[in-house]
């Protein structure tokens, strides 16, 4: 028997995006480590992003905070989103640039007395996407 080529195709597009889930899932399941130079180069890369003009201090410093982790040492706010939430962190401050500074600055809109951490949100969001994709479930 053979088979039409809408049937090849679905199948071709299943196998793509198994292999795509897959991959995501094993990224999901790697931690920030403070001591991996990819990490840390990831963690340099989202300040610059960031504050383009302004040096950083160090992976621990007081400016972090400015960012809106809750501590001088970003990486301890890695915990439940591993590292891929400091990709994602990063991927919006390179491809949406604008909007990222928006939020980051809060330039549309009043600042609170009390206001979520910016960076820490971002590390939520992730992981809050993660959950309600029920993606570290052994179902997929």
């Amino acid at each position: 028997m053979r088979l039409k080529p809408l049937v090849i195709l679905f199948r071709i597009v299943g196998n793509l995006q198994e292999e795509r889930l897959q991959r995501l899932k094993h990224r999901m399941k790697v931690y920030f480590d403070p001591s991996r130079r990819d990490h840390q180069e990831a963690l340099k890369a989202l300040w610059h992003a960031t504050y383009p003009d302004q040096e950083l201090e160090g992976l621990i410093s007081e400016q972090w905070k400015d960012m809106g982790w809750q501590g001088r040492d970003p990486s301890t706010d890695f915990r439940g989103a591993g590292f891929i939430s400091l990709e994602n962190l990063l991927f919006f401050a390179k491809t949406f640039s604008a909007s990222f500074q928006r939020l980051l600055n809060k330039q549309c809109g009043n600042r609170a007395t009390w206001e979520y951490p910016f960076a820490v949100a971002g590390v939520n969001i992730t992981f809050m996407i993660m959950q309600m994709l029920d993606l570290q479930s052994s179902k997929h």
